[in-house]
């Protein structure tokens, strides 16, 4: 199972550490959303699409099975989320100088 597209909708409140809620589409056949970018203390992690029981405890509703497939979601999640760009309110002068401040570190640019 390939992860053959992403779609990335910033969280911009301040205060959160959720940073994104994603979308994944694999093989072009199967779309999972509602997986959460998180970051956390030692950088950015995902977290798949939860649910709360009765006891008050989350479990994941789905979610990999291998550690390979983990990471390679996280990794896709996490460039398309340093690749994002709003394109709309921008001028081609912030857009760039953005790009050449996030080529500098690991921040995502929203």
């Amino acid at each position: 199972m390939k992860v053959t597209d992403v779609k990335v909708y910033p969280v911009k409140a301040k205060g959160v550490k959720i940073k994104a809620i994603c979308h994944v589409t694999f093989d072009e056949e199967f779309v999972v959303k509602g997986i959460k970018l998180i970051k956390g203390d030692k950088g950015l992690f995902i977290s798949m699409p939860n649910s709360k029981s009765t006891n008050g405890e989350y479990y994941d509703i789905c979610f990999p099975l291998s550690a390979t497939l983990r990471k390679e979601i996280q990794d896709a999640i996490i460039e398309e989320a340093k690749n994002y760009k709003e394109d709309k309110k921008k001028t081609s002068k912030k857009v760039k100088q953005e790009e050449l401040e996030a080529e500098d570190s690991d921040e995502l640019p929203f």
